[in-house]
């Protein structure tokens, strides 16, 4: 009996070391990076080409020239750098303390569908509304978005604060730069229930009409009966 116990013993604790390893070797090394990024984007569905990758899951991982695509989508990533702290998430938090990002272009493919605009809050279930966590240096630069073959959308820059608890979502200390002009500030949003708290400054690359600036306040909270949220939305444009 001594002997099994001892056998059984000793077999998990060769599961328990090989498992340390394997963790060791997933987290703490780029070709473990490599295999999981790989692994998911399969599960995904999706195709994942990395031009080059340095760095580790563990604590910072570098991009470089990375492409996922699926028959519908393409994402193509000229550089990304993130760095995080994963030892927050025993907390229960994802907490990245930068995440930067330059030349992305993302080619979406879906059909349109012909059908009517809905007004409806926009909800979010699952998982997805239980995930806190937060980015606190978020550095995008040069992301071009286009649906089918119109016009692409393009957002010269933008950094800021990300926060994320519950289903809602901040961005504070926001800086956005497109082609037409700036906008900074902060904003919040809940994808639980009808909530949107926005104070911003919109500079437009050239005066519009005469005015140089505008001032956008908003303050939505749940309505009562039919309306789905009401509260306040305030613009003030100035002339320097």
């Amino acid at each position: 009996m001594k002997k099994i116990a001892f056998r059984l013993s000793a077999l998990l604790g060769i599961i328990l070391l090989m498992a340390i390893v394997a963790a060791g070797w997933l987290l703490g090394s780029t070709e473990g990076a490599r295999f999981i990024l790989d692994t998911a984007a399969k599960n995904a569905g999706a195709r994942l080409n990395l031009g080059k990758l340095d760095g580790r899951l563990l604590d910072e991982l570098h991009l470089e020239k990375a492409t996922i695509a699926t028959p519908l989508l393409s994402v193509k990533i000229e550089f990304l750098r993130v760095q995080w702290n994963p030892g927050m998430l025993l907390t229960g938090n994802i907490a990245l303390q930068s995440l930067d990002l330059q030349g992305v272009v993302i080619q979406d493919n879906r059909p349109k569908k012909e059908e009517p605009l809905d007004l409806s809050w926009p909800t979010l279930s699952g998982t997805v509304i239980h995930v806190n966590g937060w980015i606190s240096h978020l550095a995008l630069y040069n992301l071009s978005y286009r649906r089918n073959a119109s016009e692409p959308v393009i957002v010269s820059e933008m950094t800021g604060r990300v926060d994320w608890h519950s289903g809602q979502a901040a961005l504070t200390r926001m800086f956005l730069r497109t082609p037409t002009g700036t906008v900074t500030g902060d904003a919040g949003i809940s994808f639980r229930k009808p909530l949107l708290n926005i104070f911003a400054t919109v500079t437009p690359k050239e005066p519009v009409a005469g005015f140089s600036r505008l001032l956008v306040q908003a303050e939505l909270a749940p309505g009562k009966g039919a309306d789905q949220a009401s509260g306040r939305i305030r613009a003030v444009a100035a002339s320097i």
